[in-house]
């Protein structure tokens, strides 16, 4: 009796002290949330939020200026430019103000004290849109057209060379009209324009916020960059440059056969592939001018003279300053007959005709089968 007295005793203990423990809890909960709420209320923490967007904000910005210095410099020079270097720049450019624009996000948590991460992060965002519409007013004068380039799910095609960039396959003629260039451009001027303002809002507030941060000056337009009367002649300029002109200029450099020429020729004297009854060809293509190809067709025939022409053909597109292995599908042959192998590139609009080598014709003869193989 005397041991479930002390029992029940015990539990009647606990519950004072469980208690007790919520009570304690929950004023903890209180205490704690109050002291975050004033100091995020306080101005000691936006002070200290502000001064660290400014000092963030400042590196973003002197980052925009720099990629504006160099889209000036290329402004004051787009005429001497090659396509294949005036490509780089263009994606280089455009690759900078892409990451300025993450950067102005990306510093903005937690947001400074009022609304100035806004207009900062939509000036990034508004010129890195303008860099993207100007690089397409170029591309357009220069005839340019977005087409995937072939090798990176072909197993057939392998590339060699840098070429000038993953995307962008130019036909000769132009996609833009000088018009219609000088009015884009005329947009891309107040899309900048726009940009600037936003930036000087974002300037003037975080100044008089009470960090008193001070972001530099940034100011695409300030030193008349693509200014309203200036797009004109950037236009002329592009249209009238003879190293921007197009170079349309492939030709097939090598043809190689699996299986390939023994070294001993056939007794009628023509090269002799060893026995088989399939003939791969592989065709390489040079791109040596400064125009990117697309759906260039590469063709293999093989025909028995008098007889009926078998061929196989491929579609790629080749990048300048490129060289493609094109690996053909597999043409259909009998042993001990001697055909006539053609391997050929058409040729892509505005090639000067007659230049390079579109075309190589040649006699092979496939080997007879032992006498127990073929009996």
């Amino acid at each position: 009796m005397l041991q479930r007295v002390r029992r029940r005793r015990r539990r009647r203990g606990l519950l004072p002290l469980a208690f007790s423990l919520v009570v304690v809890a929950l004023v903890l909960f209180v205490v704690v949330g109050g002291i975050a709420r004033i100091g995020r209320g306080s101005g000691s923490y936006w002070t200290s939020v502000d001064r660290s967007f400014g000092v963030q904000a400042s590196v973003v910005a002197k980052e925009s200026n720099a990629t504006a210095a160099d889209l000036k410099a290329l402004l004051h020079s787009i005429g001497t430019f090659g396509r294949p270097e005036l490509y780089g720049v263009l994606d280089t450019l455009v690759a900078a103000t892409q990451t300025t624009e993450h950067e102005a996000g990306a510093i903005s948590n937690p947001a400074p004290q009022g609304t100035v991460s806004t207009p900062f992060i939509r000036a990034m965002a508004d010129r890195e849109l303008a860099v993207e519409r100007f690089r397409s007013v170029v591309e357009g004068l220069l005839g340019v057209a977005s087409v995937p380039a072939s090798g990176s799910s072909n197993p057939g095609v392998s590339v060699q060379g840098s070429g000038t960039r993953a995307q962008g396959f130019a036909n000769t003629g132009a996609t833009l009209d000088p018009s219609s260039a000088v009015n884009d451009l005329a947009e891309v001027s107040a899309l900048l324009e726009k940009a600037d303002e936003l930036y000087a809002l974002a300037r003037a507030r975080l100044r008089a916020d009470p960090g008193g941060a001070l972001l530099p000056r940034s100011a695409w337009m300030g030193s008349g960059m693509l200014a309203p009367a200036s797009v004109a002649s950037v236009v002329s300029t592009i249209q009238a440059s003879s190293s921007l002109a197009a170079d349309v200029h492939v030709e097939l450099s090598t043809v190689r056969l699996v299986p390939p020429v023994g070294p001993i020729p056939a007794p009628s004297g023509v090269p002799e592939v060893p026995p088989t009854h399939q003939l791969t060809v592989t065709a390489v293509v040079d791109n040596v001018g400064n125009v990117d190809v697309g759906a260039l067709t590469v063709t293999a025939t093989v025909q028995v003279p008098g007889g009926v022409a078998s061929t196989v053909r491929r579609e790629v597109n080749v990048r300048a300053g490129t060289a493609m292995a094109v690996a053909m599908p597999a043409l259909e042959v009998s042993p001990g007959v001697t055909y006539q192998l053609t391997v050929a590139i058409q040729p892509p609009p505005g090639q000067t005709v007659g230049l390079g080598t579109l075309s190589v014709t040649s006699t092979i003869a496939v080997g007879n089968l032992p006498p127990s193989a073929s009996g």
